[in-house]
């Protein structure tokens, strides 16, 4: 284990030069004196150290809350911990509580050593601290591996349902469930509008004739999402897509203006789950949320048309 020692000066003679020597015996030690020579850069042979350490003991004193380098070297420990891996171990020198506190509430929190115990216990102190710590990462590793096996493994077992799924009835009818289900959640969200946007004639309908499969419409004024779900075979689903047409209808009889068109394949979530996913940035939708993508979709037309026209584009 290399142990970066962060101490102010005035403390190197009478504490951290003794504590740097007998820590030396047990572990590797980046101490000031051990590893800066003349024409070295004091900041990159610091950051070097602080970089390369496992643990920093830290010597918290009247000193070392007011200089500059060892407060930086202090920021630059609390930006190597995680969540997981705490790193600092604090020394109080001459300080109590209530000093460590007024310079940093988050070192108060933490247990420390006292110099006024003496080198000896301090150094048992630390490298207890150093064991246990050490202890800990390897359970955490551990965990981590089985936890990344588990996870990988539910990965391979849901990609394998998921190709079962997709030459079968049962995934046929899981398709068709999730599409008759957003169709049900457009309905519920648009009764929930306010009534302002109830003026908007804002309606969805089911088209009597379904030249290209499961289909329906919604439709505020001239604007309107054709949404349709194609190529579902009838015991098998590895081409099918649900296609979702933006268009305005136009001034002559039957006439439509394309605005924007767009296409969602889907994933099958094991063992009831369906999500959309966007052909090209890959985004992922459930149900709720792909309703509110189309109504977002319609509205952003609805505002745009508006502005352009400065009016409505649809009721009185």
């Amino acid at each position: 284990m290399r142990i970066f020692i962060s101490h102010a000066s005035e403390d190197k003679a009478d504490f951290v030069r003794p504590l740097a020597e007998a820590l030396r015996q047990y572990h590797e030690i980046w101490f000031d004196e051990y590893e800066l020579q003349i024409g070295h850069s004091l900041f990159e042979k610091i950051n070097s150290g602080l970089s390369a350490c496992d643990y920093g003991v830290v010597v918290l004193s009247p000193s070392f809350f007011q200089k500059k380098w060892p407060r930086a070297e202090l920021d630059g420990l609390f930006a190597l911990e995680t969540s997981t891996r705490k790193i600092i171990l604090p020394i109080w020198k001459d300080v109590v509580e209530s000093d460590v506190r007024a310079f940093s509430p988050m070192l108060a929190d933490r247990v420390a050593c006292k110099a006024a115990d003496g080198i000896a216990k301090v150094v048992n102190d630390v490298r207890r601290a150093v064991e246990i710590s050490g202890r800990t990462r390897e359970l955490i590793a551990n965990g981590s591996i089985i936890e990344r096996a588990r996870r990988l493994n539910q990965t391979l077992e849901e990609k394998r349902e998921a190709e079962r799924l997709s030459h079968c009835e049962e995934g046929v009818a899981l398709v068709q469930a999730s599409f008759d289900a957003l169709r049900e959640q457009l309905k519920t969200t648009i009764a929930q509008l306010p009534e302002t946007f109830k003026e908007l004639k804002v309606q969805l309908s089911v088209p009597a004739r379904q030249s290209f499969g499961p289909r329906f419409f919604v439709s505020s004024g001239r604007i309107n999402l054709d949404v349709t779900l194609r190529g579902l075979g009838a015991n098998y689903t590895y081409e099918t897509s649900l296609h979702v047409l933006l268009y305005e209808h136009g001034t002559g009889f039957a006439e439509i203006n394309k605005i924007r068109e767009t296409s969602y394949t889907f994933a099958l979530k094991p063992p009831d789950r369906l999500v959309w996913v966007h052909t090209k940035d890959k985004k992922v939708f459930r149900v709720i949320e792909m309703a509110d993508s189309l109504l977002e979709m319609l509205f952003q037309e609805v505002e745009r048309k508006s502005i352009q026209g400065n009016r409505p584009i649809f009721g009185g």
